[in-house]
């Protein structure tokens, strides 16, 4: 039952660690397309505030999505 539920959830998992690492390749991407712009991001006191909460709520979706996908059997 237990490798039932892992199957049938397996898709639901990938997808929550897409959604986990997406903001970073494109934080990267934009990093390397427009440096210029991103590098507000990396030198401004705002901007790190900012990149705070995001990573902050960026593991809190992970977990969540993580405890969605739980099931005990």
């Amino acid at each position: 039952l237990q490798g039932e539920i892992r199957a049938l959830t397996a898709s639901q998992r990938l997808t929550g660690m897409i959604l986990s690492v997406y903001p970073l390749l494109l934080g990267a991407l934009f990093t390397l397309i427009a440096y210029d712009l991103m590098k507000v991001l990396w030198e401004t006191e705002t901007g790190r505030v900012l990149l705070g909460i995001a990573a902050i709520l960026q593991v809190l979706g992970f977990i969540v999505i993580r405890g969605v996908l739980r099931l005990d059997v």
